[in-house]
């Protein structure tokens, strides 16, 4: 989930933070405080979309959503859904009932709970065993292995199951493995207690393909038995199969390792729709989930005018015979499996459905949390939208999606008697037209009953997760806006428009995410490579032709501040904390010509915000890659040894190999190179990828999926060799 995701998307929610009074300060070549709404605006502003409203009933939601997608709804469907085209005109979805305080809006100035920074290593180093790389202390991420010192449990792929491997002995050893074919792809898992959470769904299968006697533009047929050899007269886009065999569905496989040579299944849990993003906190899983509905579109049999018209007409008759079901999400409880497995489904509740007064897309955003426990989740709540990334603290998530065109328009007349609010004529649209973020927030401080505290909007795109982050009750957001357009190097007038970089800080107040302070001219001309937030500080890599490191002060939100940069070669695409002080850079060295020139490792001293300075690089060479530049989990930071271990892969030879680096990094932040782990076949065809590192006591776990070596952590000399079954090493 911190991957850079630019693909078109399903508009989400528009945004609720239109602020009266005012418009940005006029863009500079250099970064300089953005538009701060004076107090008074911003306690009076009318912001757009802000209004959190939930359907009171089943039938008010169906009316809401029937009659958006009668003025959608086309000859291929829904404009809205992903299925198709990918993205929404960005028109209205309403309702008319406000929510209660004890609903979940904040009241006005109220804050969420203080976030703890992150720890900036894998662990404490007292609990003896490291921890995912993760971007929060105590909110834990999915990843292919975790350990609580005794065991280990490893997500294999080949074949798909979960690895346990007994660690707390005098010596390691594999346990038993568990194939969970019942998914056919895995992202990742969670270890709580003795229980393991395999995030999952199952192989997607390919929509059916529905044909027509004659091939004829005339009714759409939707049903029965094809015949033989006819001419393809529609294709269902989201097809609508008997539960289980949904295309799009996450699954939740809880395994029992209590036993850890015969790993078990308790439960499993499918959803409806996608998996976006997942969270162990407190020992329960929170998962953020999207759905498109569940209606069977039909294609047109060839291009012309009476084909067009025979589906929209066939899609408009999907639409106004269905039911809340079809545009809700489902979850379903397995307990146990085989014979004696018992299933339990649940559909998602009309009058937990929300959505602020202006809205997009038809798909919905579902948040639910598991307890390993119990047998059924927790309150879900939805809200009309599309998700992209999520990002996490203790006690609140945020999603974003990417609104690729600028969602306007209030006009809306529903039928039933369901009353529509008039366009506010006095909202100005923030940063004009253009691509921009929306985001929406929930508090999860009760896990089991999370709640919807509003939606807010942000100029530009994000890089991913990261470039979102929750302290002292402020989410603060850095995005690029634009495409990099760098000024011509001889020095001539630069392009009208140059790309911006933007840090902006956000409070929920009024059941909105209101922008309260805004820093642009981050890099113009330039895009976010690489962003972190500690604390009062933001950290944020631009690149075009250069690579600046900037540091934000974030001190005063409402003001934000340009502290200080460092102007460097190359580019850095993953910050890692490595103390206070400290500052690892993960990226690609470049030539003169901006030709990528293999893998960069660089630290920078960060102690005076003012003064960031680079005080150690090294450049791994052409062909040198890490998974690390995308991928935080890759990270090993053992901060109680100075040790710093990335997975490396290298094709500059004629062979390529794969080991995992070990690097001292000294105090002043002076990176050391100690050595190199590789696996027993590397540097032969087939070589063992190494993905991960983990330490356990004194040893170096590295994990690839040939097997698990163990090394000392001292010498790095070879504990054990433990190869997996049914794979070759």
């Amino acid at each position: 989930m911190n991957g850079s995701k630019v693909q078109p998307a399903a508009a989400g929610l528009v945004a609720a933070m239109c602020i009266l009074g005012g418009g940005l300060a006029p863009a500079s070549a250099t970064a300089t405080p953005g538009y701060v709404a004076p107090a008074k605006a911003r306690a009076t502003a009318k912001l757009a979309g802000a209004d959190l409203v939930r359907y009171a009933n089943c039938a008010q939601l169906l009316a809401g959503v029937k009659a958006e997608a009668m003025k959608e709804v086309g000859p291929y469907g829904l404009s809205g859904s992903s299925g198709f085209y990918g993205y929404s005109p960005g028109d209205v979805v309403r309702g008319v009932v406000p929510v209660p305080t004890a609903l979940g809006a904040n009241t006005p100035g109220a804050t969420p709970a203080s976030t703890p920074t992150s720890s900036g290593a894998n662990g404490s180093g007292s609990q003896g065993y490291s921890t995912t790389n993760d971007q929060e202390a105590g909110v834990d991420e999915p990843d292919m292995v975790k350990t609580n010192g005794q065991v280990m449990v490893v997500l294999r792929q080949q074949p798909l199951g979960v690895q346990v491997v007994d660690v707390g002995g005098t010596s390691p050893k594999l346990e038993g493995f568990l194939a969970l074919p019942q998914l056919g792809q895995a992202s990742g898992l969670f270890l709580s207690g003795q229980d393991v959470y395999v995030i999952g769904g199952p192989t997607n299968p390919l929509p059916p393909v529905i044909y027509m006697p004659g091939g004829g533009p005339g009714p759409v047929r939707l049903a029965g038995s094809p015949p033989t050899a006819p001419r393809p007269s529609a294709v269902i886009s989201t097809p609508v199969l008997p539960w289980g065999g949904q295309a799009a569905s996450a699954e939740v496989v809880v395994v029992s390792v209590a036993n850890p040579g015969d790993p078990t299944v308790v439960r499993t849990f499918s959803f409806q729709g996608q998996e976006q993003g997942a969270r162990l906190i407190n020992g329960r899983v929170v998962l953020a989930l999207t759905n498109e509905p569940r209606l069977r579109w039909a294609y047109p049999a060839n291009a012309t005018a009476a084909a067009e018209k025979a589906a929209t007409l066939a899609n408009k008759s999907q639409v106004k015979s269905s039911t809340a079901a079809d545009w809700l999400p489902a979850e379903t409880v397995t307990t146990g499996h085989g014979l004696s497995a018992q299933t339990v489904t649940r559909g998602a509740s009309c009058a937990r459905t929300y959505h602020t007064v202006i809205g997009s897309g038809l798909g919905t955003v579902s948040l639910v949390s598991l307890d390993p426990a119990l047998s059924s989740p927790g309150s879900e709540v939805t809200v009309v939208g599309n998700a992209e990334d999520v990002y996490a603290s203790a006690t609140q998530v945020y999603v974003a999606t990417t609104n690729w065109q600028y969602q306007g328009g209030w006009g809306c007349s529903y039928a039933g008697g369901v009353a529509c609010p008039m366009e506010p004529a006095d909202i100005v649209a923030p940063f004009g037209v253009g691509t921009t973020t929306d985001i929406y927030g929930f508090d999860i401080s009760n896990p089991s009953d999370p709640q919807y505290i509003g939606s807010g909007t942000v100029p530009g795109t994000l890089i991913g997760q990261y470039a979102m982050s929750e302290y002292d009750g402020y989410l603060r957001v850095a995005t690029t806006r634009g495409e990099p357009t760098p000024a011509p190097a001889d020095g001539g007038a630069p392009p009208p428009q140059l790309s911006d970089n933007i840090v902006s800080v956000l409070q929920p107040q009024n059941g909105a995410l209101l922008t309260v302070g805004v820093l642009h001219g981050l890099g113009r001309g330039e895009k976010i490579y690489a962003v972190r937030f500690e604390g009062d500080l933001g950290y944020v890599v631009t690149f075009s032709q250069t690579d600046p490191l900037y540091v934000v002060d974030l001190s005063h939100p409402d003001q934000p501040q340009l502290a200080g940069r460092v102007y460097l070669s190359g580019y850095s695409s993953f910050l890692q904390p490595l103390s206070d002080s400290l500052l690892l850079g993960i990226g690609e060295a470049v030539d003169q010509q901006l030709r990528t020139e293999g893998l960069q490792l660089e630290v920078f001293n960060v102690a005076q915000a003012s003064q960031p300075s680079l005080v150690s690089r090294q450049q791994l060479g052409i062909g040198a890659s890490s998974a690390a530049e995308y991928d935080p989990h890759a990270v090993l930071w053992w901060a109680p040894s100075g040790l710093l271990v990335l997975p490396v892969d290298n094709y500059s030879g004629s062979v390529a190999d794969s080991s995992a680096d070990v690097w001292s990094v000294g105090p002043a932040g002076t990176l050391r190179q100690v050595g190199a782990l590789t696996q027993p076949g590397g540097g032969q065809q087939g070589y063992p990828e190494i993905e991960r590192a983990v330490v356990v006591g004194g040893d170096i776990y590295t994990l690839s999926e040939q097997g698990v070596m163990v090394s000392d952590m001292s010498s790095l000399s070879r504990v054990a060799w433990l190869p997996y079954q049914n794979t070759s090493a």
